[in-house]
C-alpha cells in the first residue's frame, strides 16, 4: 500500500505530544558502550573504626581496570599478585598498572581506571566508559597506613539481566592481601612466608561489620524508553484501532535530549509518520521522568482497510548522531 493511500486511511491523525513530553521504567536494548560515574566515599575515622585508629588515615590512589571474565586481578582465596601486594602494602599503582597493560595487550582488559587518593572520610569521583567486550570493573585502594589491607571490588559485572545496570551501591570492607602478618594499622613490616590467600579481614582492628568505604556506580547515559501498546491484537470491520498506552520515560540520572519518531504501517510497507519530534535536540526528558501520553485513536476498520498484519512503532534516537536508542513495535492484525 502506498504512503498516500495510508495517509488517506489515517486522515489527519498526528500525535501532538510535544508539550506532554517536554517535562518527561523499562529495560532498554543493550548498547555497545555505557558511560559510568564511580563515587568512592570513605567511612574510615576514629568514630567508625576507633580501635588503633592512626592519625592521618587515608586511602591510596585508586587503580583498576575494565575487563572481561578472561582475567582476574584479584579474588578471595587467591594469592595476591605483585601488583596487588604493592598496592596493599605501599599504596602503589605499579606494578598493578603493568599487569593491567598486559591484560589489555592480551585482549582481556579494555582500559585502566585511575583516581586520586582520598582522606578517610572524603569522596572522590571517577568516570569511565565500559564496553560489551570489557563489561567488568576492578578497582582497589590501600587502607593506609596498614600492613597489607585494602578495599575494593574485583570483576563487578556492569551487565546484568542482559542490560547495563543503572546503579550499583557496594559497601566495602577491608581485605587482607596475605603478604604481611602485621596485626594493627601501624605494625612494623612482617613478611608472611609463605603468603596467605587474600581474605576478608574479620578480626579487626577495623570494626567488624562496619564498612570502611562505599562505591556507588551510576550510569550516566541510560537510554530513554518508549513503550507502546495496542488496545487489541486484532480488529474487525467497524472496530476502532487505537493505541491504548504510550509511555516515554527516562530511567537515567541525567536529563537527556532525544528524537522521537512514531509511525503506523502495514508490515513490509512504507510507514506513515504519526509523530516526529526533537530532531533539533529540543525534546529533553527529565531524569527519572515518565509520561503516559494515554489513549490515541488511529482509525476505524472499514472495507477500505486492507486485511493484513500491521504495526505501530516508536523509535527514540540520539538527535546529534541519529543512533537508535530504543525501539518498540506493537503488532496487530486487521481481520476479515
Amino acid at each position: 500500500m502506498s504512503t498516500r493511500r495510508l495517509t488517506t486511511i489515517l486522515g489527519s491523525t498526528t500525535l501532538a505530544c510535544a508539550v506532554l513530553l517536554g517535562g518527561a521504567t523499562a529495560s532498554s536494548a543493550q548498547t555497545p558502550t555505557a558511560r559510568y560515574e564511580v563515587e568512592f566515599e570513605g567511612n574510615w575515622s576514629a568514630v567508625t573504626h576507633p580501635t588503633d585508629y592512626p592519625t592521618g588515615g587515608h586511602f591510596s590512589p585508586l587503580v583498576g581496570a575494565l575487563h572481561n571474565a578472561g582475567v582476574d586481578f584479584w579474588e578471595s582465596g587467591a594469592l595476591a599478585s605483585p601488583g596487588i601486594k604493592a598496592m596493599a602494602e605501599m599504596g602503589m599503582t605499579t606494578p598493578l598498572d603493568v599487569e593491567i597493560d598486559a591484560a589489555i595487550a592480551a585482549g582481556t582488559a579494555g582500559q585502566p581506571v585511575f583516581g586520586p587518593g582520598v582522606d578517610g572520610t572524603a569522596t572522590e569521583v571517577v568516570n569511565f566508559t565500559a564496553t560489551t567486550a570489557h563489561p567488568q570493573l576492578t578497582l582497589v585502594t590501600m587502607v593506609a597506613p596498614s600492613p597489607d589491607w585494602f578495599v575494593g571490588v574485583g570483576g563487578v559485572d556492569l551487565i546484568q539481566n542482559g542490560d547495563w545496570v543503572n546503579e550499583l551501591v557496594i559497601d566495602l570492607f577491608a581485605w587482607d592481601a596475605g603478604t604481611d602478618s602485621g596485626a594493627s594499622f601501624l605494625s612494623p613490616d612482617e613478611v608472611t612466608v609463605p603468603p596467605d590467600p587474600i581474605s576478608l579481614l574479620t578480626g579487626g582492628p577495623p570494626t567488624p561489620g562496619v564498612r570502611m568505604a562505599r562505591l556507588t556506580i551510576t550510569r550516566l547515559d541510560t537510554p530513554p524508553v518508549c513503550d507502546v501498546e495496542m488496545s487489541q491484537t486484532s480488529y474487525a470491520d467497524g472496530e476502532l484501532v487505537e493505541i491504548s498506552a504510550w509511555t516515554v520515560s527516562n530511567p537515567g540520572v541525567l536529563p537527556i535530549a532525544t528524537e522521537l519518531k512514531m509511525w503506523a504501517r502495514i508490515v513490509g510497507d512504507e510507514p506513515y509518520g504519526l509523530s516526529s519530534l526533537g530532531a533539533d535536540g529540543s525534546l529533553v526528558i527529565d531524569a527519572g521522568a515518565s509520561v503516559d501520553v494515554g489513549t490515541v485513536p488511529l482509525f476505524t476498520v472499514s472495507p477500505a482497510i486492507p486485511i493484513s498484519a500491521w504495526e505501530v512503532g516508536c523509535r527514540l534516537m540520539d538527535p546529534a548522531t541519529g543512533e537508535e536508542r530504543n525501539l518498540d513495535l506493537a503488532p496487530f492484525v486487521i481481520d476479515p
